[in-house]
């Protein structure tokens, strides 16, 4: 998603910014959207143990959402995008495993 808001800018906007009532796992939602929705909700999945793994995904989403904007608008140091969505991982797992 980082490398996406660097490279394709205007999709983040549209997704993330334009006003819109689309949720991004509904039934109803776009392929493309719901396939990225799809396979961040797998990932969620492994660590969601017992916890609702929709609620972890949309958490997840609007974490790496908040990095992606800050990110491509230079408002957070450059090269460090690797390190901060291994930081917000790491974090998932480590709340999710207490």
């Amino acid at each position: 998603m980082l490398r996406v808001g660097r490279e394709r800018p205007r999709v983040v906007g549209v997704l993330f910014t334009r006003a819109t009532r689309l949720r991004f796992g509904a039934e109803d939602t776009a392929a493309p959207l719901s396939t990225a929705y799809a396979e961040l909700r797998a990932a969620a999945a492994t660590i969601a143990g017992e916890r609702d793994v929709d609620t972890i995904t949309e958490v997840l989403w609007a974490a790496l959402h908040g990095l992606t904007t800050l990110s491509r608008s230079d408002r957070l140091r450059p090269r460090h995008d690797t390190d901060r969505v291994d930081l917000l991982v790491a974090q998932f797992r480590a709340a999710l495993d207490t």
